[in-house]
C-alpha cells in the first residue's frame, strides 16, 4: 500500500505542478513543509490533508489512507457526489465528468512515457512543452503548469548514449525566448533537457528555480561545497535571469539541458 506522501505526490503531478516548491507557493504553504510533507519527514494532519485535497481536486481521504470512492483515486468532492456504500449511480452525462475525464486524460498524456510498442523501430518520441510560467510571467500558479504542442523523434541510441538520457527518465524539448545564453543559446532555439535531473551534477546549463520563485536558463558550476554560480553567456546585462554566486539550497532544479537544436 503506497504511503500518504506518495499519494501527495502523485496529486501534486497529476495537478500539473512539476515541483513542490511551485506547488507550496501557489498553495500557500511555506516551501519546507510542503517539501517534508511529500517526503515523508513529517506527516500531515488532517486540516493539512483536506487542504491539499481541496487544491489539487482529489479526497482528503484517499490522501490519508489510500481508499478510494467508487475506484476513483481521484474523486473531487467539490462534483457533490457523496462517499456512499455501496456509491450511488453516477450520471454519466453530467458535463462535470466529462472535464474531469479531460483533464486526467491531459496531464496522463504529459506526465506519462509514450510506450514502447507504439514507437517506432530505433526511434524515441521526444515530447516539445511549453512551461507557461516561461512564457507569461504572471501566469496564474492554479492555471495548467505545462502543456504539450508537439512531438518530435529521435534515434534511441542518440538519446541514450550521446546525450545521457535514459529510457527511464524523463526528456522534452522546450523553446529559447530569452537571449540571456546567446550565442549559445539563441532565441527560438530548441533545447533537449532531462527533466529527471533535479540536483546539480556537473557545470553546465539548467534550469531551475531560485528563493524568489522565478524560472530560469543558466549556466551553473560549483564555487564551493554550498555556493553555485550562476551566470549568462550574453555579456549584456539581463534584470530578468541575474548573474551571481548563490546557495545550492536556494535553487530547486527542474532540468538539466543536454543538447540544442539551432535555427538558421
Amino acid at each position: 500500500m503506497t504511503k500518504p506522501y506518495n499519494r501527495l505526490l502523485k496529486a501534486r503531478t497529476m495537478a500539473g505542478f512539476r515541483s513542490g516548491r511551485s506547488a507550496a507557493a501557489a498553495i500557500g504553504v511555506k516551501p519546507a513543509t510542503y517539501a517534508s510533507h511529500e517526503n515523508g519527514t513529517r506527516t500531515f494532519s488532517v486540516p493539512d490533508a483536506q487542504h491539499y485535497a481541496d487544491f489539487f481536486k482529489v479526497s482528503a481521504g484517499w490522501l490519508l489512507t489510500g481508499e478510494a470512492v467508487s475506484r476513483n483515486d481521484f474523486y473531487d468532492s467539490r462534483f457533490g457526489f457523496q462517499p456512499e456504500y455501496p456509491a450511488r449511480p453516477i450520471d454519466r452525462n453530467d458535463p462535470r465528468i466529462a472535464e474531469f475525464g479531460k483533464k486526467i486524460l491531459e496531464m496522463a498524456a504529459q506526465i506519462m512515457p509514450v510506450a514502447d510498442a507504439v514507437q517506432q523501430d530505433g526511434l524515441k518520441t521526444v515530447a516539445e512543452v511549453v512551461i507557461h510560467r516561461m512564457v507569461k510571467d504572471d501566469h496564474s500558479p492554479e492555471a495548467e503548469q505545462w502543456s504539450i504542442v508537439s512531438q518530435w523523434k529521435f534515434p534511441k541510441d542518440y538519446i541514450a548514449d550521446i546525450l545521457n538520457i535514459q529510457p527511464s527518465e524523463d526528456a522534452a524539448i522546450i523553446v529559447v525566448i530569452d537571449d540571456n545564453m546567446s550565442p549559445t543559446c539563441e532565441v527560438d532555439d530548441k533545447l533537449i533537457i532531462n527533466f529527471s535531473q533535479k540536483k546539480f551534477v556537473a557545470k553546465g546549463i539548467y534550469i531551475f528555480m531560485d528563493a524568489a520563485l522565478g524560472l530560469h536558463i543558466q549556466r551553473v558550476e560549483r564555487v564551493n561545497q554550498t555556493q553555485l554560480q550562476i551566470s549568462n553567456d550574453n555579456p549584456k546585462t539581463n534584470d530578468k535571469h541575474p548573474t551571481g554566486i548563490v546557495e545550492e539550497a536556494d535553487l530547486e532544479f527542474v532540468g538539466f539541458v543536454r543538447a540544442n537544436i539551432s535555427t538558421f
